[in-house]
């Protein structure tokens, strides 16, 4: 079964209830839902509910390292931190793939 209900849960608990995910729970999530395992519409409701609490960097590196597992070959010569997170500090997440030339 799909891990996306535990980790639904898990980030939309509320304020003082809310647990970030981890590293592995974000790679197997963006895994499955490449993969095909877990819909557009749960996977929207995720990533908005870990949108409105702020995504941690275990979060975004789980994400990226699914997507990067997918093309190794994609002929990038850098990941180039691109995120325009809600805060200055979070400025620092994601990944934008530069092209060789």
């Amino acid at each position: 079964m799909s891990s996306i209900i535990e980790c639904i849960r898990t980030v939309g608990r509320g304020e003082r209830g809310r647990k970030p995910l981890n590293f592995e729970q974000a790679y197997q999530v963006m895994d499955e839902y490449l993969d095909g395992q877990v819909g557009d519409d749960q996977m929207a409701m995720l990533l908005m509910l870990i949108r409105v609490q702020n995504e941690t960097n275990a979060e975004i590196a789980g994400f990226v390292k699914a997507f990067q597992s997918r093309v190794p070959d994609l002929g990038a010569d850098i990941d180039w931190p691109c995120y325009a997170g809600k805060r200055a500090s979070a400025g620092k997440l994601g990944t934008c793939l530069r092209q060789r030339s």
